[in-house]
């Protein structure tokens, strides 16, 4: 039973794929400037997050030669955990002397980009002309 389920369900599969390229598509050309702003935002958050995290992780006290005396990381550590640290903590540590794996670097992109795209695709869409192109206007100089 369950693999005629997963053959039924496949079938609908290519069909739904099909439309939604073609919806992607139709954007692309309905909207031009909206996706070429909402692409490079994108592109540019999913570079630059696992930057700012590691910014943000040292601006906390987690640096490359251990808890920084006197942050709010220095803090957590006396007040929750003294000289035996584990679970986030230990994690956070781990990351500000050795940076990020692989895997977390690839999600912080994934994370930023997603969340940058949903952002930038809102507030272009509150901003745009209302004409029949519906497009963004470009600002005029």
């Amino acid at each position: 039973k369950a693999a005629s389920e997963g053959i039924e369900y496949s079938k609908n599969v290519g069909p739904k794929l099909k439309s939604s390229v073609s919806d992607g598509v139709s954007y692309v050309k309905e909207h031009p400037r909206r996706t070429a702003v909402i692409a490079t935002t994108t592109i540019v958050a999913a570079v630059t997050a696992p930057a700012v995290a590691s910014g943000l992780l040292a601006l906390g006290g987690f640096t490359v030669v251990g808890v920084k005396l006197g942050s709010l990381a220095a803090f957590l550590q006396g007040a929750f955990y003294g000289g035996y640290t584990c679970g986030v903590f230990s994690l956070l540590q781990s990351a500000g002397v050795v940076g990020f794996s692989k895997c977390t670097t690839l999600i912080i992109s994934t994370t930023g980009a997603t969340v940058t795209s949903y952002l930038t695709k809102w507030i272009t869409g509150t901003r745009s002309s209302g004409k029949n192109n519906n497009d963004l206007e470009l600002p005029k100089i």
